[in-house]
């Protein structure tokens, strides 16, 4: 191999190292629950995904639509009997 190729597979190296490399982890929304409500009305929703601890805003596409954060509750773990049958009875 030519003492010219080491420079330039230095290069390529680095530059897929920097192509691999993890993006930042932004907060992920995963459901909205319940999903919507009746118009011109106030309604709580619970609002469930990862990396949603330290959350002071929420950004909404559309217009006449507006959200405040109220409180976390933190990861909440596989749900047990109960709450599975609760969820059913609710959707």
């Amino acid at each position: 191999m030519h003492k010219a190729m080491w420079p330039l597979m230095g290069m390529v190296a680095c530059a897929a190292a920097a192509w691999g490399a993890p993006a930042a982890r932004d907060p992920y929304i995963g459901y909205v629950y319940p999903a919507g409500g009746r118009q011109g009305t106030v309604f709580r929703a619970m609002v469930a995904g990862q990396r949603l601890n330290g959350a002071r805003e929420v950004y909404i596409s559309g217009a006449g639509v507006s959200a405040t954060v109220v409180g976390y509750e933190g990861p909440g773990g596989p749900l047990n009997r109960q709450q599975q049958e609760e969820l059913r009875r609710r959707l």
